[in-house]
């Protein structure tokens, strides 16, 4: 029940400097707002009350999903640790101290999950750096276009979200399905995300001075 007392933000960012091979880094930040003198995360089998105000005024326990392209190359990660008054670990379904993380393969997709925890007035962040494979497509020889499928997570209203895109130096954005700020070859976004959304960006090398930008070199 916790859940309402936390704010959460989903920070997203690519390099496409090489545009063959882009990198990925994703930070999920978690801040609860729960009192002061909420009931602490461990013991986890202890009672967090009897009122609805004491329960969602409490530690928040999170199974933590991420779901990747399937053929994406995971460098590093965030520990999160197995507290040792945990259920798990009480029940010898995994050791205390051990990382909860772990990684397997779908028909679609690599999933990332892991067990989280975030005690009352506390922040916790979880980050994750991967080679997504998704390289921006090539239009012409000096034509790009990137896009990015961001679903909302469902039962909620909205999530905050940053993206950051950074394109290489020789180039210039042509076309941008949402209003992002551009500071060089960087562009970045903040929004509420309330629906799933598609964000795509074409942009030109201007390594070649003498070609003017393509119709092509627009929205798909």
């Amino acid at each position: 029940k916790s859940d309402r007392n936390m704010e959460r933000k989903v920070e997203y960012s690519v390099n496409l400097t090489n545009h063959n091979q882009p990198y990925s880094k994703l930070l999920l930040y978690y801040k609860n707002h729960s009192g002061p003198s909420s009931a602490p995360c461990e013991p986890q089998w202890r009672s967090r009350g009897n009122t609805y105000d004491q329960q969602t005024n409490a530690c928040y326990w999170n199974f933590l999903r991420i779901y990747l392209p399937h053929n994406a190359e995971i460098e590093t990660h965030s520990k999160l640790i197995l507290p040792e008054q945990s259920m798990a670990a009480k029940h010898n379904f995994q050791a205390a101290g051990s990382d909860t993380v772990a990684i397997a393969n779908g028909l679609t997709n690599r999933v990332l999950s892991g067990l989280l925890f975030v005690e009352a007035t506390a922040d916790k962040s979880f980050e994750l750096n991967y080679k997504p494979y998704i390289a921006a497509e090539k239009i012409d020889d000096t034509c790009f276009r990137y896009s990015l499928y961001v679903q909302k997570q469902p039962g909620v209203s909205d999530r905050k979200l940053s993206l950051t895109i950074e394109i290489p130096k020789n180039s210039r954005p042509i076309y941008q399905s949402h209003p992002f700020e551009n500071s060089g070859n960087i562009l970045k976004l903040e929004m509420n995300l309330n629906r799933d959304e598609i964000f795509e960006i074409s942009f030109m090398d201007l390594s070649e001075k003498d070609r003017l930008p393509h119709t092509k070199c627009t929205k798909s």
